[in-house]
């Protein structure tokens, strides 16, 4: 059986998250979930704002939202191929599509 898409993405949302100045990190995605392939063990991503100050110009801004929706998109296709998972198997059911984002697997 496999998982839906939303309840990975609950799961990766609740993942450990801290801002600290201007780089957001996530800094631990563990997604387990019962009877899926457990691919996202460890995800380090940082997205740095333009600046790397506390500037909140409109540049700024405008760039940490750029970067922000970039990496939404890139944990959107990584979460379409941890959906495609069946009982570790390590087959996916269909294609992905979008920016890969980097996986380790354990």
């Amino acid at each position: 059986m496999a998982v839906s898409e939303s309840v990975l993405v609950m799961s990766v949302t609740e993942a450990v998250t801290s801002v600290t100045g201007a780089v957001v990190t996530v800094t631990e995605a563990v997604t387990s979930v019962t009877g899926a392939v457990v691919l996202v063990s460890r995800t380090v991503v940082s997205v740095k704002w333009a600046k790397e100050t506390r500037d909140l110009s409109v540049s700024t801004r405008e760039a940490c939202e750029e970067d922000t929706l970039n990496w939404e998109a890139k944990m959107s296709a990584s979460l379409l191929m941890i959906s495609g998972m069946d009982k570790g198997e390590g087959e996916t059911m269909g294609e992905t599509t979008g920016p890969e984002l980097e996986l380790n697997e354990t």
